[in-house]
């Protein structure tokens, strides 16, 4: 406060020192409140202010004069923002009182809106002010003395808030804070959680500080070094006036901030005073609003804390037992009609307790001392939560009559809004529900729940946790307990910010507490129930509470339910449609699929026994029938349709128009709007059957085995749509479902009346719809469509698509197993080459040099045979020699994997004992050690880098590798560890051996597979154990067979990882200096959080590392920080042994994750590097930003689209793009999508903005394109890897080239083996794989023979087609010849149909590539490829996928290609017709048309089209509001019986393509000549082409 006065002129000259020596006055301290006045001179023309009491005022005194006061009152708080303003406010109605120097009142006022007071005309006297506001303490001015001065005197005054509370408000406290708000003005808050440094000032002026449960990594911007300078400047802190409650209680977290805690003192500074535990012990109290309980708690709390700040003003409420903190319903049972069943202690028992046994952490996690001790033993002698259930049953039983078993809500608080919406939804489906809640942490709810569960007459079906972290906390785990109850545990999110409701990529904040650490114990289904609004009022998510009833009532129907009584559904995936494209990652489905209806049979799920109705490949050919068909097997679907009729109506199979509108009558109208905008108003034109009739019917397809239902997943609806009009319409890639998509989840609920889906295998397409990024709710695709309880087997080595899809279907994940992982080994003439060379250096060591030049010439005749390069006499041989050699050395020790997984299969024999090999030399150092064992004098060498990164210690290296394999093949074979050390004298002291114990605890776990166990209980509705989501070799995630969840993501980059990442970019920058001779300026990273979920964070710690910065981690081992790295530290060592300094090198990273902590660090480092004071030349990111000045470096999607870039859907729709502006075509779509900037904004939000011209500088300027394999899987195993490396490959090629600049490097880091880093190529990578395993017969013999491993290698077919062809590349000749024939060998022993159409497709694909020029074939091969693809097609029917059927131009060159004879040509052209309900492509001659014809009149690409002329997938005018969808869908019904609906205009058999093509088409020989003689020219000139020879620099 400060006061000025100003004298009148005539004083001035006269009293001019005395003004600077007398009126000088300044404030007392804060402690007594005094405020002292400093005169000064000011104007005199200030407003008088109204005299508002003067009841003792001095009559004389208040005569005229000159003599004036002026007062200005301020404040801090805005409440509108709910937070407070350094700068403060002009603070109306002020109370402010004159006294005379006798303390006699004089007069009171009140300030007005411009927060001043005038008193006027007074005396010349002395006085003072007393100014008071609220509950603050009133503050008083020194004496005013006008005995010797007259003029005015200014004072202002300010009334900030000195009772701080550092705490969670939104997630957890705000009716608390809200309530002693309420209370006392002096009290504001930081809420930890959504942290607002603009409010850091309070801590300033703060007298008592209450930080609520704190820890070092908790909270992003609240670290203990920020908390150690505010609290530096803090009279809390310096008077021990600090509390700090529920956190981590440790000497560091005292030490490094500098807390006094409240109640202690210098000599001894401890958390565990009593005054500490009272704050704490009130601060508990039920967070519910309107409390009694929290009214008192925290009426108690503010007395006692006015106690602390003064003790010689304010009275001790602790001394009274009945101001003692008050305990609620801590632990009972509650139902709305039956009240609350609990007891808790007196007043005077709790005093004691805390002064007894004061302070926290006796259970180490943080809890009041007297809370996990003396009350929990009073809980268990007073309160028996079975005593007091049984009363609670028994009434429950006698005023409410149940008919089912419970369904029970475990919440830390007793009811509530929640709570009595989920027990009144329960209660209208028929199931009667309850709610048990416990607030502290012992004993534990899953104890209590396990107690009442076995005491129940009722019984318990199924639980809905509303618990965060764990139901047992203490524990760790409450899986003991779950395991015991033996039911289904959903996870209901309570109580999550506004700001995460509504943000498009949901609750990132609350997610980890809510979702994650409850998943570690089995509790799975995350459901978003509530919010809390900006004003901390709770709101129901009505439709979460209804999708949390519909669910947890189905799970327990499981429970309750026979198993004859269930109708169990089994889901395949199909997309795209196509008899090939049937599968799932890694594992075989068909088998699988046969095996779960053996194992239902024997369950008694169903009477029919498969195994008496077909074998495997009798069942393997009626699946393949029966699957989805896309639009251009018109032919296909109604050969389906009319030949099952009886069974389809039988089943309700088939769905009118009317029956579709039924089914999706409880379809938001916002989505059906947007599902026939992109689709039409009528079925759609996926799986859609016209009859006879012309009515119309989505079909279902599938069949019923019994209760058991086999289907398809509808296609996603991408093969049908142009993605250039999708992005047109909606801006981006969001792609609604298909009709039969909604039609198919609506009729398996409310038809079939499905208890269980089970989805088999990795993955759907369900979880990817267009919604919400994370916790979907109402108006989300994904939210809308799950329905039924959901069992989903996994592959174990992606957990990152695995969370995905359990939280965004709400399924639970069961992991099964990876196929055995095991070394490729040579072969061929690839292991024949490898034995020259061999048998070179030996007779060259012998000096035998004449057999020496015979090996010599074998080799240089033989590799480029093999795509390798050919010597040239240039260059050094040996040299030359010596890279082939470690080449075929690194091919024959590749990881590869063998065969397929089937569930539950448990390795044996040589899978087995390579699994092992696999695991155990990734996970140990087991290599080193076998190597100092064998040859001591190399100890000191690392293996993996010395040893096989040399020829010169090739047969160390075989001997070393030999041993092992030996003894994981003696332990496979029943051998012990011992038994294996005793023949060999190897100490059991050594690491040696304790790394062979762990291969034979390895053997163990994967020999205890749970696979077939869980799947089964999860459909009984019964608890499956929780278990990690890793790839074996890299986290110990066997055995298989559990609830899946993803590793603690707080926790990455850890340590390790950080490690590793040093090493990945180190070998990257020294590799491109190598080459380059100067560093990359600007790299990109991929990264995906699966992959950084596997590795603990290793690709977030390179994209750190790279602009030298490094997390910082709190004892815990989380994250809490980056630093900046000194630029004298970044140094690397290159191959040649020299260590040289680099700068800080800028990144950008193409993500596919949303997690909002790596995104935050990623953000941080790139700042902290951009703020570093260091030369452009030091530090690119400088450069740039001089160039182009934003920090945006990440990119990705808009938050509600997860599907991909949009490369893996257009490159397989081959009818959609031509070869010649397709790269052009994938630029612009990636453009499009992918151009989204993630960032983190001022308040710690994610942050989503379309940046498209940052992007396309960043792809221009990038040298370097980077991502880690460390997986299962490699580029050919999936589309990924085209669709994001090769789609920012493609564009930052391309815009690079616009640039006159050469293509950016790239580099695939296998880190597979943590041991053994190894970069290649995009390039090199690609051939490498197909040398280890598509040309590899150890690869290719447990493929072939079956559907399923068919299918695989098609798939493999077709990812390497769009990983050449996305990137613009060239296919080595000879290794795509080598491929051919690997095809052809396949065909040639093909026996049935099943094994045909994976067969079909991949010589398609291979066909393909010669015919757009990505592969230099001869065309004599070439003709065999399409023989053989015509001859399965003869032999065994279409395959009719999208890339084959579908584009019936392919099919015409295929034809031209043909050496067959025209019958076999017309046949095939016929069945290709029938399939596609079009024309034949060809006919014999005396037919009247010619092989170069297509016969209707139009050319290959019209008949490939969809409906001409519409702006839609379906066909439908844009230009038509869509507003009213439903309606124009009754009126499409309604016209449907007459076959005149609009449906017609896209049909199945439409345009040109239709047999029904009109007479005008059919009338154009001359344009159809032309046509067919540029397609003949094209061909021609194609093939005439040089076959250039093109061999691998390896």
């Amino acid at each position: 406060m400060k006061i000025t006065k100003r004298l009148s002129n005539k004083l001035l000259f006269t009293l001019g020192i005395l003004v600077l020596v007398m009126f000088s006055l300044s404030c007392v301290s804060a402690q007594d409140n005094e405020t002292v006045l400093d005169a000064s001179a000011i104007e005199n023309d200030v407003s008088e202010i109204s005299l508002l009491q003067s009841s003792q005022a001095d009559k004389e005194i208040l005569g005229a004069s000159n003599n004036v006061i002026k007062i200005n009152v301020k404040h801090h708080y805005n409440k509108t923002a709910n937070t407070w303003n350094e700068d403060g406010y002009a603070l109306e109605g002020a109370t402010v009182k004159l006294f005379d120097s006798n303390n006699k009142l004089i007069s009171t006022h009140k300030t007005d809106s411009k927060g001043s007071v005038i008193i006027k005309n007074l005396n010349a006297k002395k006085y003072y002010v007393e100014v008071s506001y609220a509950d603050f303490e009133s503050k008083k001015s020194n004496l005013l003395d006008f005995t010797r001065y007259s003029g005015t005197y200014e004072g202002s005054f300010d009334f900030i808030p000195d009772i701080l509370l550092v705490v969670d408000y939104a997630s957890a406290h705000t009716e608390k804070v809200n309530a002693l708000m309420e209370m006392s003005k002096r009290v504001a808050f930081i809420d930890t959680r959504n942290y607002d440094s603009s409010r850091e000032w309070l801590f300033g002026y703060a007298k008592f500080v209450h930080i609520d449960m704190f820890a070092e990594g908790v909270y992003s911007s609240l670290t203990a070094e920020k908390l150690g300078k505010l609290l530096s400047v803090c009279p809390a802190n310096f008077n021990y006036n600090v509390a700090y409650t529920f956190g981590v209680y440790s000497d560091s977290i005292l030490s490094s901030t500098g807390l006094k805690i409240v109640g202690a003192n210098d000599n001894k500074n401890t958390f565990h005073t009593v005054e500490n535990t009272y704050i704490g012990s009130y601060f508990q109290s039920e967070d519910i609003e309107s409390q009694d309980i929290l009214q008192h708690n925290m009426e108690n709390y503010l007395k006692y804390v006015f106690y602390l700040i003064d003790p010689s003003k304010y009275t001790n409420p602790t001394l009274n037992d009945a101001n003692a903190p008050m305990m609620g319903p801590e632990c009972g049972f509650y139902h709305p009609d039956l009240g609350i069943f609990t007891i808790y202690p007196e007043g005077s028992l709790i005093n004691q307790w805390i002064k007894n046994n004061p302070g926290y952490d006796s259970d180490g996690k943080g809890s009041l001392n007297w809370m996990v001790q003396d009350y929990a033993q009073w809980f268990a002698d007073v309160l028996d939560p079975t005593t007091l259930y049984k009363q609670f049953e028994q009434e429950f039983i006698d005023k409410l009559s149940p008919q089912k078993n419970f369904i029970v809500i475990a919440s830390y608080y007793c009811g509530g809004d929640v709570v009595d919406s989920l027990i009144r939804g329960f209660e209208e489906v028929g199931r009667p529900a309850f709610n048990v809640f416990k607030f502290s942490t012992d004993p534990s709810m899953s104890s209590i729940l396990n107690k009442i569960s076995n005491i129940s007459s009722i019984g318990i079906s199924s639980i809905v946790s509303l618990y965060s972290w764990s139901l047992s906390y203490n524990n760790g785990s409450a899986e003991g307990d779950l395991s015991d109850i033996d039911v289904e545990v959903l996870k209901g999110v309570n109580e999550i910010s506004k700001n995460s409701y509504e943000s498009e990529i949901g609750p990132q904040t609350e997610w980890t507490y809510s979702v994650t650490y409850p998943s570690f114990e089995g509790v799975f289904s995350p459901i978003i129930l509530s919010y809390v609004d900006d004003n901390a009022k709770v709101h129901v998510i009505q439709t979460g509470v209804d999708k949390m009833v519909q669910l947890t009532s189905k799970w327990a129907d499981l429970k309750d339910l026979n198993n004859s009584e269930k109708i169990i559904s089994i889901v395949l995936y199909n997309y795209p449609p196509g008899k090939a494209e049937i599968g799932a990652s890694y594992l075989d489905v068909l088998q699988s699929t046969y095996d779960l209806l053996i194992k239902l049979y024997d369950s008694g799920y169903t009477t029919c026994d498969i195994r008496k109705e077909m074998n495997i490949t009798e069942f393997t050919n009626l699946l393949f029938d029966m699957g989805n068909k896309g639009s251009w097997a018109g032919g296909l679907l109604k050969k389906y349709v009319e030949s099952n009729w009886d069974e389809l109506v039988k089943h309700n199979q088939l769905i009118s128009m009317d029956q579709f509108l039924d089914l999706t009558d409880d379809l938001p109208d916002s989505l059906f709007e947007q599902m026939v905008s992109q689709w039409g108003s009528g079925l759609g034109k996926s799986m859609v059957y016209t009859a006879d009739d012309g009515n119309q019917y989505l079909v279902i397809p599938g069949i019923w085995f019994g209760n058991i239902f086999i289907t398809y997943q509808p296609s996603r609806g991408w093969e049908e749509a142009d993605i250039n009009e999708v992005i047109n319409n909606f801006h981006d890639l969001t792609l609604p479902p298909h009709q039969q998509y909604v039609a198919f989840y609506e009729w398996m609920d409310k038809v079939a009346h499905v208890n269980a889906i089970v989805s088999m295998g990795t993955h759907g397409t369900l979880e990817w719809l267009p919604g919400k990024n994370l916790g979907v709710g109402s108006g989300d695709w994904s939210f809308e469509l799950t329905k039924i309880p959901t069992i989903y087997p996994y592959i174990v080595s992606n957990p990152g698509e695995a969370m995905i899809a359990r939280d965004r279907s709400l399924a639970m994940l069961i992991t099964h197993m990876t196929p055995a992982i095991v070394t490729s080994e040579l072969y061929g003439q690839y292991a024949e080459l490898n034995n020259y060379i061999t048998y070179y250096k030996d007779q060259m060591k012998l000096n035998v040099t004449s057999n020496a030049d015979e090996y010599k010439q074998k080799i240089i005749k033989l590799a480029p045979s093999l795509g390798f390069k050919a010597y040239d006499k240039s260059t050094s041989f040996d040299k030359w020699l010596d890279d082939l050699h470690l080449y075929l050395e690194n091919m024959g020790d590749d990881f590869m994997t063998y065969g397929l997984h089937t569930i539950g299969k448990i390795l044996t024999g040589e899978e087995l004992s390579g699994e092992v090999v696999t695991i155990v030399t990734s996970q140990t150092k087991i290599y080193n050690q076998i190597m100092e064992f064998l040859y001591p004098n190399l100890k000191g060498k690392d293996f993996y880098k010395d040893i096989q990164g040399s020829v010169k210690y090739v047969n160390e290296r075989h001997a070393v590798e030999a041993f092992m394999k030996n003894f994981a093949d003696a332990l496979v074979n029943g051998s012990s560890v011992d038994d294996f050390a005793n023949l060999f004298g190897i100490s059991k002291n050594s690491s040696l051996y304790q790394s062979m114990s762990y291969a034979q605890q390895v053997i163990v776990n994967i020999q205890n597979n749970n696979e077939w166990n869980a799947i089964l209980t999860a459909l009984s509705g019964g608890y499956v154990k929780a278990g990690l989501f890793a790839d074996p070799a890299y986290g110990d995630s066997i055995p298989t067979g559990s609830d899946g969840y993803a590793s603690d993501s707080t926790r990455m980059p850890s340590q390790a990882a950080y490690e590793s990442a040093v090493k990945i970019v180190d070998l990257l920058l020294a590799n491109y200096y190598e080459q380059h001779g100067k560093w990359p300026e600007m790299n990109a990273l991929i990264l995906w959080g699966t992959e950084i979920s596997r590795t603990e964070g290793i690709g977030v710690a390179e994209f750190l590392y790279f602009l030298g910065c490094k997390p910082q981690w709190s004892n815990n081992g989380k994250v809490v920080g980056v630093e900046l790295i000194p630029l004298e530290e970044l140094t690397i060592k290159l191959n040649d042994g020299s260590v040289v300094n680099r700068p800080r090198i800028d990144v950008y990273a193409s993500i596919v994750t949303s997690n909002k902590d790596w995104l935050t660090w990623m953000v941080s480092a790139t700042k902290l590097a951009a703020n570093a004071n260091e030369s452009a030349k030091d530090n690119y990111v400088i450069k740039h930003y001089k160039e182009n000045p934003t920090l945006d470096r990440l990119f990705g999607l808009p938050g509600n689209i997860l599907e991909g870039t949009g490369m893996s859907t257009l490159i397989p729709n081959t009818a959609n793009w031509n070869i010649t502006t397709l790269n052009e075509a994938c630029l612009n779509i990636y453009l499009e999508t992918v151009s989204f900037a993630w960032t983190i904004d001022e308040n710690g939000e994610i942050s989503i903005n379309k940046q498209k011209d940052t992007f396309k500088y960043l792809l221009t300027k990038t040298d370097l394109i980077t991502q880690n394999l460390d997986s299962t899987w490699r580029v050919l195993d999936s589309d990924d890897y085209y669709d994001w490396f090769g789609g920012l490959y493609n564009a930052a090629s391309l815009l690079r080239e616009q640039a006159g600049l050469k293509r950016p490097d790239t580099a695939f880091v296998d880190i597979r083996d943590k041991n053994r880093y190894v970069s290649r190529t995009y390039e090199d990578e690609l051939e490498f794989e197909i040398r280890t395993t598509f040309l590899n017969p150890k690869y290719i013999t447990p493929l072939k023979g079956t559907a399923a491993g068919m299918n695989w290698i098609a798939t493999r077919m077709q990812n390497a087609f769009g990983l050449l062809t996305v990137s613009n590349n060239k296919l080595n000749s000879q290794l795509g010849n080598q491929m051919a024939d690997v095809l052809l060998d396949l065909a040639s022993g093909i026996t049935d149909s099943s094994t045909s159409y994976g067969i079909q497709s991949s010589l398609a694909h291979m066909i393909y590539m010669a015919n757009q020029g990505t592969w230099d074939a001869d065309s004599k091969l070439v003709e065999k490829l399409a023989n053989e693809y015509m001859n399965q097609v003869l032999q065994y029917g279409v395959a009719c996928c999208h890339h084959t059927c579908k584009n019936l131009e392919f099919n015409m060159k295929v034809i031209q290609a043909s050496s067959l004879t025209e019958a076999q040509k017309a046949e095939f052209a016929k069945m290709l017709a029938e399939a596609t309900n079009t024309d034949p492509l060809y006919e014999m001659e005396d037919g009247g048309k010619n092989a170069h014809e297509l016969v209707n009149g139009t050319d290959a690409t019209e008949q490939s089209s969809s409906a001409s002329g519409g702006a839609t997938s379906a066909g439908q005018d844009m230009s038509q509001p869509a507003a009213d969808a439903k309606t124009a869908a009754e009126s499409q019904s309604s016209s449907s019986s007459a076959g005149e609906s609009q449906a017609n205009a896209y049909e199945l058999s439409q345009s040109s393509a239709s047999k029904s093509a009109s007479s005008s088409e059919a009338s154009m020989p001359i344009f159809i000549i032309i046509a067919i003689i540029v397609l003949i020219a094209i061909f021609v000139v194609g093939y005439a082409k040089k076959d250039d020879e093109d061999f691998d620099d390896y």
